[in-house]
């Protein structure tokens, strides 16, 4: 049963005892080889399947990773979600790469150690670093939904800082880092509110508003159509501002903490005033009526449309009309 669980590795039976002498091998008892690290493995847990996988599991895959097309599926794919990662330049950080191992060793099981290359930029940029910033470290915790990231920020990186780096981690005594733009300037009275990670929390959380926000990516295809419908809705909707924010936030530069992650661009979270913990997500066609309808719906403060006023308008007329008739 493990050996249909775990993906790229040989499972076999020894029945020969000159094979098992030649092996080493202990009667009932299972060793894995492989081809880095310790190269021979003796599994001394329990006789049962799902220990036996995640043994195997835990020790396919060497104490340090390199990052590149062939491991990434590996590395992503795997049942290990919490990953330190260390962007080095294989000749100007060797100091650190020696060190990595016997950290590695020390939560092996509980962390994924991975080396990015300078030549790897997708995921360089990702993070944000730069060849000039290397060697750099960063833990990603992808345990929960979501991506939670942790910069190392101590002026050495040696094992003793490395390692109390991770306990930290471990102790829930890191802060994760969250990517964010400046805070845009002059930015009272316009219709279309931009919001940042750094002013999300009081822009949005603490507002007695309702706040509609829209996360875009700068390179969706989608995210661009939707863009002028949204600013004609936010232009319209502008002097319901004491009641309704029109919102946007780019979400490739800002994170935002303990949010439900984006599922694809772009995305309209309407904020409730009220319950701003409980976002209500709009799923219906990006039109600025069809935003707008829903919205009226949706919205905590509500407020009357022209087309309710009318009846209203009409029927303040009709004294008038009759008295002209007289």
């Amino acid at each position: 049963m493990a050996a249909g669980e775990v993906s790229d590795i040989h499972f076999g039976h020894v029945f020969d005892n000159g094979i098992r002498k030649l092996l080493r091998a202990e009667s009932n008892s299972i060793l894995l080889f492989k081809k880095f690290d310790e190269k021979r493995m003796v599994y001394e847990g329990e006789m049962n399947p799902k220990a036996i996988e995640d043994y195997v599991a835990e020790n396919s895959m060497p104490l340090i990773i390199p990052f590149n097309e062939v491991n990434s599926p590996k590395i992503f794919g795997g049942k290990q979600k919490v990953h330190l990662i260390a962007f080095v330049d294989s000749e100007k950080n060797k100091e650190l790469i020696d060190v990595l191992p016997t950290v590695a060793a020390k939560h092996k099981g509980s962390m994924l150690f991975v080396t990015v290359s300078p030549a790897e930029e997708q995921i360089t940029e990702y993070f944000g670093v730069s060849k000039d910033d290397m060697p750099a470290i960063r833990l990603v915790d992808m345990s929960d939904s979501g991506m939670k990231k942790y910069v190392f920020e101590e002026a050495s990186l040696d094992e003793a800082s490395l390692t109390d780096f991770c306990q930290r981690f471990k102790d829930g005594n890191l802060t994760p880092t969250l990517k964010t733009e400046d805070e845009p300037a002059h930015d009272e009275g316009t219709a279309l509110k931009v919001i940042v990670s750094k002013t999300w929390q009081k822009e949005v959380m603490e507002s007695e508003n309702d706040v509609l926000v829209k996360y875009y990516a700068p390179w969706c295809g989608h995210c661009k159509e939707l863009a002028p419908k949204y600013e004609a809705l936010a232009t319209k909707l502008k002097p319901l501002a004491e009641k309704l924010v029109i919102a946007q936030m780019n979400a490739e530069a800002n994170e935002v903490a303990n949010e439900d992650p984006i599922e694809g661009f772009p995305t309209l979270r309407l904020y409730p005033a009220g319950d701003k913990n409980t976002p209500k997500e709009y799923t219906g066609e990006r039109s600025q009526e069809a935003i707008e309808a829903w919205l009226l719906k949706e919205v905590t403060n509500k407020w009357t449309t022209e087309e309710e006023k009318a009846p209203a308008d009409e029927k303040d007329k009709a004294p008038e009309k009759d008295k002209a008739e007289l």
